[in-house]
């Protein structure tokens, strides 16, 4: 371990840029997260610490620009020379708008089962295995497509990125009563995912270098916002007022991630070619 923890291994480390990184990012989430619930958009705290997050993101491609260059012996953490490449252009853009949208399933619909549907938490999470479970199955067959069957990548992503647009579209109009619908459609979601994901990993030696893959009442809102289960203390009509807003709300969340699962489709463009590659292509990985 000692060998390789050397000092000239440690001077190729970008250590500003990852600092950079990741102080950009966790402001950045921080002032997103926070801006609406805790903070009202419009609150210095929010202002504040999106706009020195997004100034550090700017600063931190200046940062690899500078670090890229031959005179200094830092591996950037992510060389901009990538960006040349339209193919490794396009995945960036697959990846960064899928995993938005798994996330925000993630924790969408085991929200809205609690607030629309009055399950408890644990049964909100049971309720989640068709995309817990489906998401890992694609995974399976995606890499067996492309191993075995020799299926080229861009068509498991196509037909990946279709399933996950197809999935959301599903889900963001389902109607309270309309649970046992939800979870089929949250299979389409998850196969849509883990399809879509897996195939990006797959795609990665066909891009990179050898050399870049080694290195490395305001009250009872408040309350709501807090615990879904205080919805249960409220009087029945009431009750359901309040759910069938939440049903819209979280409908209109996978309405927004549509958007971006449409983003995926047209980002695959960028890396369609006549002769498409096959996992057989693959040398020296």
């Amino acid at each position: 371990m000692q060998d390789k923890l050397t000092r000239a291994a440690a001077a190729r480390l970008d250590f500003v840029g990852a600092a950079v990184l990741l102080s950009s990012s966790i402001l950045i989430v921080f002032g997103f997260e926070e801006a609406g619930s805790r903070y009202p958009w419009s609150s210095p705290v929010v202002i504040s610490t999106i706009a020195i997050g997004g100034s550090l993101f700017l600063a931190f491609f200046a940062c690899e620009y500078l670090v890229g260059k031959p005179q200094y012996p830092q591996e950037p953490v992510f060389p901009l020379r990538l960006m040349k490449d339209r193919h490794f252009v396009g995945l960036i853009l697959i990846a960064f708008f899928t995993g938005p949208a798994f996330m925000t399933a993630l924790i969408n619909l085991p929200q809205r089962f609690q607030a629309v549907n009055g399950l408890s938490p644990f049964n909100a999470g049971v309720h989640l295995l068709p995309l817990l479970l489906s998401s890992p199955l694609a995974t399976a067959v995606s890499g067996h497509l492309a191993t075995k069957w020799d299926v080229p990548p861009f068509y498991l992503l196509l037909f990946g990125a279709t399933m996950q647009m197809l999935g959301i579209g599903l889900a963001s109009s389902a109607a309270p009563n309309e649970l046992r619908h939800l979870l089929g459609f949250e299979v389409i979601m998850g196969f849509g995912f883990g399809m879509t994901l897996v195939t990006l990993l797959i795609y990665v030696p066909f891009l990179v270098d050898r050399a870049d893959l080694e290195y490395l009442d305001p009250s009872e809102m408040q309350a709501i916002l807090n615990s879904v289960q205080f919805i249960e203390t409220l009087p029945s009509s009431t009750q359901t007022t309040v759910r069938s807003v939440f049903n819209e709300g979280y409908n209109l969340q996978l309405r927004t991630m549509l958007y971006f699962s449409a983003v995926v489709l047209v980002s695959m463009t960028l890396i369609w070619d006549r002769n498409l590659k096959r996992a057989r292509d693959m040398t020296g990985y």
